[in-house]
């Protein structure tokens, strides 16, 4: 592959990871507006933090049953964006809409446990965007895959935080279950099927 494939390659996969920000800025500047604005962010922000975490499970099967080498690319792109919605989830809600009060944050994790498994995995997150450079993976040598692979258990609080904190209808939160459930055992099955080949 060339080095103007790889860039053309670097830029799409950017921009359809932002995409979702864009959309944002739009809706704010020309929608109706929401009653509740931080509200609106939050639920915004932490459903597009969901689909990228399931958008990067599903580079690894995608790559083993295709060989396509994008998906590999695609699967880190979609996990530091996953980070990213996240962190911006996180501080709309503790920063814009509580003040960062520190009382009050805790008093609303107490009430809603849901929060404690938000922070949980936000915190995973943030070593694993630390620690995805090349420096840092040389310094890891070893180490470095088996502290990516825990990226499958931030995904499973990511999703039971989603489905625990959505209210009313929580049929995309089971979609979104039954998709992880899926790619959490698609994941082994496709190994062992490549092995006896």
């Amino acid at each position: 592959m060339n080095r103007n494939t790889h860039r053309t390659e670097d830029i799409l996969r950017h921009a359809a990871a932002l995409a979702p920000g864009i959309v944002l800025i739009i809706s704010a500047l020309y929608g109706p507006g929401s009653i509740n604005p931080y509200q609106f962010l939050t639920q915004w922000f932490g459903r597009t933090a969901v689909v990228m975490a399931l958008v990067s499970l599903s580079c690894t099967p995608l790559f083993r049953i295709t060989k396509w080498r994008l998906f590999p690319r695609l699967r880190r792109t979609a996990g530091l964006y996953t980070f990213a919605y996240a962190g911006a989830h996180f501080f709309v809600y503790a920063v814009l809409d509580y003040g960062l009060n520190i009382q009050l944050l805790i008093s609303s994790a107490v009430r809603q446990p849901f929060i404690i498994l938000g922070i949980l995995a936000l915190s995973g997150l943030t070593v694993l965007a630390i620690t995805s450079n090349k420096n840092v993976m040389r310094k890891l040598g070893r180490r470095w895959k088996p502290l990516h692979r825990s990226f499958y258990v931030i995904a499973v609080l990511i999703v039971i935080h989603y489905y625990m904190a959505t209210k009313g209808d929580k049929l995309i939160a089971l979609y979104a279950g039954g998709l992880l459930a899926l790619l959490l055992v698609a994941r082994p099955v496709l190994a062992q099927l490549q092995k006896r080949r």
